[in-house]
């Protein structure tokens, strides 16, 4: 018996031992920590899900829903377009400013009334150093523009050299043509029809240099409104509108504004008259000193600085008008003006047809593939994850 309580005492105290050692256990929160993060990285998918979304604006499946979308882009874009074209920037469209002047590229791109301006005092320099097929000659050089801007506007235009006269290469050359031409004329009087003649050929790259402008006006707009749009929505709907809606007005309102700018030199070059006050004053003034104190002049000399200096003055008073013409009558009447009303206003959009506002804003299949398939993903997350909600509520 002592032997055998002996072993039993043996026994059991080996068992205590053994049950008196600490056991291996998982660190605290170890259960609720896997439930956790599991959640997290759902919320994670989640957030990139509704991003998702968000990308593909609203849903349209009905023509209402469609011609609602395209009204809220009309409404965005119109407002940006007058802002652009009133020259107020009253938008945060035009947040990002730029130290350097407005170009037709880049942020300072966006300030539209202040590239257009820039063109036209380009257009006005342009005019200045390459209207006149002949250039006259005397004293200082009477140029406006500075060198930098010269070479400037010489590299853009590429424009040939016009043909430069002195005062008495002028008067021969005047004379030469109405002696040709006009062998009846009265020598002593300058004809106005000979000084229209006249001016037709000095006047000879006004149009090519209109319509020059013309192109560079309508290709601001076009950049300007395509950057507006890309703004105002999705690259895929404003491509849609670009090539559907733009491409279109923007054309017409080139051809119009060349229609108007063909009927200013019809007008240009017919017989020559002006109610200017200072006209007779330029007449005048361009005798020069010599011309104007010489008291018994020769008759054929006198007749040909006559005829030059109202050439040339005719030329001054038409030049400036020609100038104010081409900016308010072309460029602002058929391009600027009408942009915000033709381009997208409201009235356009409300006089699409079912079919127009479908091609335009309308989803395509796949389009309405994927946010079927992120709409499902979206309702199995957020399942999940109230589930999870409930299970981590309930350990806690």
């Amino acid at each position: 018996m002592p032997s055998s309580q002996a072993s039993n005492a043996s026994s059991m105290s080996m068992d205590i031992s053994v049950c008196d050692e600490p056991t291996a256990s998982a660190p605290p929160n170890a259960a609720s920590n896997g439930p956790q993060r599991t959640k997290d990285e759902l919320e994670e998918v989640l957030k990139s899900t509704l991003r998702e979304l968000t990308q593909l604006d609203e849903e349209r499946l009905t023509v209402r829903e469609e011609r609602m979308f395209l009204n809220s882009i009309s409404m965005k874009v119109k407002h940006i377009l007058e802002a652009g074209m009133n020259g107020s920037y009253q938008h945060h469209f035009f947040t990002a400013v730029d130290q350097n002047p407005p170009t037709a590229s880049g942020e300072n791109g966006r300030f539209f009334r202040a590239i257009v301006q820039q063109l036209n005092k380009d257009f006005t320099s342009c005019m200045r150093l390459r209207g006149c097929t002949y250039a006259l000659l005397e004293g200082e050089d009477q140029n406006l523009t500075t060198a930098a801007n010269l070479e400037r506007i010489r590299h853009q235009a590429n424009f040939s050299a016009a043909f430069s006269f002195t005062r008495p290469q002028a008067i021969e050359w005047v004379l030469r043509y109405l002696y040709h031409y006009h062998n009846n004329g009265n020598p002593g009087t300058a004809a106005p029809r000979v000084i229209s003649q006249l001016f037709v050929q000095m006047s000879e790259p006004w149009k090519k240099l209109a319509t020059q402008h013309i192109d560079r006006v309508v290709n601001q707009c076009f950049n300007f409104i395509g950057t507006v749009l890309n703004y105002a929505t999705r690259l895929d709907i404003s491509d849609r509108i670009m090539r559907k809606h733009v491409f279109h007005v923007l054309d017409e309102a080139a051809s119009n504004a060349k229609e108007e700018l063909a009927q200013l030199l019809v007008d240009k070059d017919h017989h020559t008259w002006t109610s200017a006050q200072h006209f007779a004053a330029r007449v005048h003034t361009g005798a020069g000193p010599a011309m104007q104190n010489k008291t018994a002049p020769d008759l054929r000399i006198s007749t040909g600085n006559d005829l030059l200096n109202t050439l040339c003055a005719y030329y001054a008073d038409q030049f400036e008008y020609f100038i104010a013409a081409v900016v308010n009558q072309v460029i602002e009447r058929h391009i600027i003006t009408p942009l915000s009303e033709k381009i997208f206003s409201d009235i356009v959009v409300a006089g699409m047809t079912q079919e127009e506002v479908r091609d335009v804003v309308g989803e395509k299949r796949e389009v309405m593939e994927i946010r079927k398939e992120l709409e499902t993903r979206r309702e199995l997350l957020e399942k999940e994850l109230r589930v999870f909600n409930w299970v981590l509520e309930s350990e806690g």
